[in-house]
């Protein structure tokens, strides 16, 4: 990699950083009528580029998926992209693999199925970048259960290709520092979608050798998926989490494991704004713009349902006022 050819794209979200919401701005959209809250998000990364339309909820990620393509489009491995972008494409796999494992389709309907999801199918992509969606496709077809926890069993697979398709991005990226800030995302995700599994009474023995054949055979990840209750904390613990059995009492554990993975990845590419330029800032300020396009989805659709400030504030994930 040469970091030079990262000198402008780099130079370019430095100069954009002032502009992400605070905390106080997203609590200012809740209260705004509808013109000044349009007027508002207008002026900001993710509406700068949109037609003057009423901002809402649904379009939050489509607004996000533009940026990041924009910021992309300026950097030299736009690779960087699909660390933020893939979660879409991979979510439109699931829904294709059940379908193709034959669990979702009503009786007599006709599924519309896109060409490029069919040649992933039959393993006639060829596009290097989608080589895990080939390999997750080969591995459904050939060992998907024929019961009633197939839908449970694809999505957890799949679960495993998307997060071990992450640290195969970052890798061709070429930097050490991104690569370990991805493997550290990568394996709390792992870990938080074994947990979440675990919960809800899954039957994780039986997907748990397909983690491990795509790069997570970890003893921390297998006493979160498999040991017993007791060693939950300090696996846990092992993987980066701090306090986790305050984390384990909470009433719902897996949304605040979850909300404490994202807070310390955006700790770790905080250090990325000491780096002159490369793909570390350009990645750090697209996990700020997802965090802001999160948080902004939040607050449209608390505009919809009539939530009380209290209750957003409460869960906002931009700490700064």
């Amino acid at each position: 990699m040469n970091r030079a050819d990262w000198c402008y794209v780099s130079g370019w979200v430095s100069a954009q950083w002032e502009r992400f919401l605070r905390r106080a701005d997203f609590l200012m959209l809740l209260r705004a009528a509808a013109d000044e809250r349009r007027a508002r998000l207008r002026m900001t990364l993710l509406y700068e580029a949109s037609p003057p339309v009423e901002p809402t909820a649904e379009s939050v990620m489509r607004q996000f998926a533009a940026a990041v393509r924009r910021v992309a489009y300026l950097s030299p491995n736009p690779r960087l992209a699909d660390l933020f972008l893939q979660s879409g494409e991979w979510e439109e796999f699931r829904r294709v693999a059940k379908v193709m494992v034959g669990r979702t389709a009503p009786v007599g309907s006709e599924v519309s199925i896109p060409e490029r999801l069919r040649a992933i199918w039959s393993g006639a992509a060829g596009e290097p970048a989608l080589r895990p969606f080939v390999l997750a496709a080969s591995v459904i077809a050939r060992n998907a259960p024929r019961d009633g926890e197939c839908e449970a069993w694809v999505d957890r697979v799949v679960d495993a290709h998307e997060i071990a398709a992450l640290v195969s991005v970052a890798d061709d990226l070429l930097s050490d520092v991104l690569r370990e800030w991805v493997g550290t995302w990568a394996r709390q995700r792992a870990a938080v979608a074994l947990f979440r599994a675990r919960k809800l009474g899954w039957n994780v023995p039986d997907f748990w050798p397909h983690w491990q054949r795509v790069g997570f055979d970890d003893p921390l990840l297998a006493a979160v998926a498999l040991g017993p209750d007791s060693e939950l904390p300090a696996a846990l613990r092992g993987l980066g989490w701090r306090e986790p059995e305050k984390a384990l009492a909470e009433p719902e554990p897996a949304v605040h494991l979850g909300r404490q993975m994202e807070a310390q990845v955006e700790a770790l590419a905080s250090a990325a704004r000491g780096i002159p330029f490369g793909p570390e800032p350009v990645f750090a300020f697209l996990w700020v713009l997802r965090r802001e396009a999160l948080d902004l989805r939040l607050v449209l659709s608390a505009v919809g349902a009539g939530m009380s400030e209290e209750s957003v504030a409460a869960v906002l994930r931009a700490t700064h006022d």
